[in-house]
């Protein structure tokens, strides 16, 4: 099986691009061995691109409408569950608990910051 990482790199391959020229701003794993979202930096100072592979199709709809407003980081639960932060500081999720949806809501209404991350236990 090849992991996501190694399906990213064969991906950057097929499409003639070479990661020599960007750095990772962050690779997300997601639950689907073979998906990632990531956002690169080309080192010129000239592109950033977010790009995604087997994602749940939730957030795939939501990265096809907002990844070109810029992407500051995204979050994959199980059972298609995300959080993705916009630069713009904008927040969309769906199909997380109610009370992180109670504090990412009040984060919204209220402008505060908010870090997520999942950790596996």
């Amino acid at each position: 099986m090849v992991s996501n990482v190694e399906d990213f790199v064969r991906l950057i391959q097929e499409a003639g691009l070479s990661l020599a020229h960007y750095a990772i701003q962050f690779f997300t794993f997601v639950p689907d061995p073979t998906g990632y979202v990531t956002v690169l930096h080309k080192t010129d100072g000239s592109l950033t691109r977010c790009a995604w592979h087997n994602v749940p199709w939730e957030l795939d709809i939501v990265l096809e409408r907002e990844a070109s407003k810029g992407v500051r980081h995204v979050a994959v639960g199980m059972n298609g569950s995300y959080v993705i932060l916009l630069n713009t500081g904008v927040m969309w999720w769906s199909g997380v608990p109610a009370s992180l949806h109670r504090l990412l809501d009040d984060a919204e209404k209220r402008g505060r910051a908010v870090a997520v991350s999942l950790i596996n236990f």
